[in-house]
């Protein structure tokens, strides 16, 4: 197909200004489509934006995912294998917790416990993990 152009009032320089003006302020807003995982369960298969998912966890050899308005028990599988399709603002802070770090709400040092947006779950943090959350938190007050 080709492109078909007509008579503009705008100049072209006007034009490309404009659009540039408007893509940044698309990318300002955040209007970019968040990374999207596929999940496939026993006949009903979707996909979920990873801004939707606050946690996930490993209990019983199932790996179970902690949404905003939901929780989903995936299937079983190590939870590396799974962390591995998720983006890098997802963390690993515990042997059987992986969180969406932008869902973090609070870090209490003293119990080792992150408070999450979305979820009422404590997620502890393990005694191998607990430096590199708190370099994360400290990185992100800097």
């Amino acid at each position: 197909m080709g492109m078909v152009f007509f008579p503009s009032p705008i100049a072209p320089e006007d034009l490309k200004r404009l659009l540039e003006q408007v893509f940044v302020e698309w990318r300002v807003r955040d209007h970019r489509a968040s990374p999207r995982i596929f999940l496939d369960q026993a006949g009903a298969a979707r996909w979920v934006s990873e801004d939707e998912i606050v946690l996930v966890e490993y209990a019983s050899r199932r790996v179970v995912i902690h949404l905003r308005k939901e929780v989903i028990e995936y299937k079983y599988m190590p939870l590396q294998k799974f962390a591995a399709q998720l983006s890098s603002q997802f963390v690993q802070v515990h042997q059987s917790y992986v969180v969406n770090f932008a869902a973090v709400k609070s870090y209490n040092r003293q119990q080792s416990v992150l408070k999450m947006a979305g979820s009422p779950v404590a997620v502890p943090v393990g005694r191998s993990y607990q430096k590199s959350v708190a370099d994360l938190i400290r990185g992100l007050d800097e």
